[in-house]
């Protein structure tokens, strides 16, 4: 390392991280949100154990609970058409697309938009 003193390696490091963060953004994104997606799962289990111990009960589903619905991909986009402005592609759902999902989406919806 360029520097002993610790403060100083410690600052010279935190500017060449961001720096490198800048250059690699999407990369970190990515990175990121893997982190996270493993670790979830024990953070919630952590979770649940800290709340367990404090004496709070889960609260299991109930005959009230909503179901997930499983609906198909072509039902979860819409094609909308302002008269303003340019065609827009309307997501219907919170949940996520897979690469491929979202190749046929954009295939089918530049097709769709003859005008």
């Amino acid at each position: 390392m360029p520097y002993k003193d610790p403060k100083k390696r410690a600052e010279a490091n935190k500017k060449a991280c961001a720096k490198w963060r800048e250059k690699n953004l999407e990369y970190d994104k990515v990175r990121q949100h893997q982190i996270f997606q493993r670790d979830r799962e024990a953070v919630l289990a952590r979770m649940r154990e800290r709340n367990r111990s404090a004496g709070h009960k889960e609260r299991p589903k109930g005959p009230k609970a909503k179901p997930e619905i499983v609906v198909p991909v072509t039902r979860r986009w819409r094609l909308h058409r302002p008269p303003d402005s340019e065609t827009l592609i309307y997501f219907t759902t919170r949940k996520g697309f897979t690469f491929a999902e979202v190749r046929a989406i954009l295939k089918e919806a530049k097709s769709l938009d003859v005008v």
